[in-house]
């Protein structure tokens, strides 16, 4: 899902920093970079879309793009 967002090869980082941001920023700061991809769970589960996640990333002033997993439906 990530590559086909990037239109190509991507390469990034998983981190286990409670702030996202923080995290990204630390990412940035290390490599360069010319997007930032997000992959996320749906809205009704993902915490970081909640707190505005991509909006936030937005201020680095790279492109930001979402990528949300699709919801399953559970069996009965």
């Amino acid at each position: 899902m990530i590559e086909n967002a990037a239109g190509g090869a991507a390469s990034g980082s998983v981190s286990f920093r409670h702030d996202p941001m923080d995290a990204v920023e630390e990412t940035l700061h290390d490599s360069e970079f010319h997007e930032i991809i997000v992959s996320t769970l749906p809205r009704s589960v993902s915490r970081w879309l909640h707190v505005d996640l991509p909006h936030r990333l937005s201020h680095t002033g790279l492109p930001v793009t979402t990528v949300t997993a699709q919801e399953r439906a559970f069996a009965v």
